[in-house]
């Protein structure tokens, strides 16, 4: 079952970044890339912490309904969480380049470790490699939980050191935030 205070942090989280996203909404901006990925950063965020609550929602309930719940949510978790610091080494990338070619390769690049993380977590629904859901329908980390963690701080890591190196780029409040 989902604690109270994961779901207060889930639902506090997603009023934050509601607000975000009504404060930094603009229609003359739509059509430049940085501010694309930077809604799309907002929007997924919001929608992997609906997706998680939901994988907890079902969680240890008993019945058919319930156990494909649970494993559907928390498959499209494991499947989409990677998208998040994907965007954001996009993200990043562009506020030092703005080059939508070298952004166009970058993309391709992370596409292709999305798709095997992708594959690795459909087929942890029969092996168990991410993720498992028990007869008791309780989720179960699985023994390659680690790579998919790894995966993901990789992605952030190097977002970071990628900022880190291309400070002189940024204004200083803008080094800071990003």
């Amino acid at each position: 079952m989902v604690t109270l205070s994961t779901l207060d942090a889930s639902v506090i989280s997603f009023v934050i970044l509601t607000i975000i996203l009504v404060h930094s909404y603009n229609r003359l901006e739509i059509i430049f890339i940085q501010y694309k990925l930077f809604l799309a950063l907002v929007i997924l965020n919001m929608t992997l912490i609906i997706i998680d609550i939901l994988g907890w929602v079902f969680n240890g309930l008993p019945g058919m309904f319930n156990y494909l719940c649970n494993t559907g949510f928390n498959l499209l978790l494991y499947i989409t969480v990677p998208l998040a610091p994907s965007i954001w080494v996009l993200y990043t990338y562009y506020l030092v380049n703005y080059d939508e070619l070298k952004i166009k390769k970058l993309r391709m690049l992370l596409i292709v470790f999305f798709f095997a993380n992708a594959v690795i977590s459909v087929a942890s629904l029969y092996t168990g490699w991410f993720f498992s859901i028990d007869s008791e329908n309780i989720y179960h980390r699985g023994p390659f939980y680690a790579v998919h963690l790894a995966y993901c701080g990789i992605l952030i890591l190097y977002s970071f050191v990628f900022v880190f190196l291309n400070r002189k780029c940024f204004q200083k409040w803008q080094f800071y935030s990003i």
